[in-house]
C-alpha cells in the first residue's frame, strides 16, 4: 500500500547533478560481469541549460540533503567524443 502522506523527493535540478545513468563501460561488463559496483558508468549530468529549464520543480528545502555534484570541464569541441576514463569509484564516493 501507498504511504498515508506523500513525501516529496524530487527537487529543482542543480548543475553537475546526475540526471541519469546511461550505460556501463563495455570492457568493464566483459571483464567483471557480476561486479556491477566496480563498473565505470557513462552519466548524463545536469547542464546549466537543463537546470534553467527546470522551473516546475520545487526548490530543495534547507533540511534536505544536498545532491552529489560532479565537476564539469569545458564542453567538447563539435564532433569530439570524450573517452571513458578515470578511476573506478564506488557509488558512496561518487562526488569526491
Amino acid at each position: 500500500p501507498a504511504p498515508p502522506l506523500l513525501t516529496p523527493s524530487h527537487w529543482r535540478l542543480s548543475v553537475g547533478e546526475v540526471e541519469s545513468v546511461v550505460q556501463a563501460a563495455k570492457e568493464d561488463k566483459a571483464s567483471l560481469p557480476a561486479a556491477w559496483r566496480e563498473h565505470r558508468y557513462e552519466l548524463s549530468l545536469v547542464t546549466k541549460a537543463v537546470a534553467e529549464e527546470d522551473v516546475a520543480s520545487a526548490p530543495r528545502p534547507p533540511d534536505a540533503p544536498p545532491p552529489t555534484l560532479l565537476p564539469q570541464g569545458p564542453p567538447p569541441a563539435a564532433g569530439e567524443v570524450q573517452p571513458l576514463g578515470g578511476p573506478r569509484r564506488s557509488w558512496a564516493n561518487l562526488g569526491e
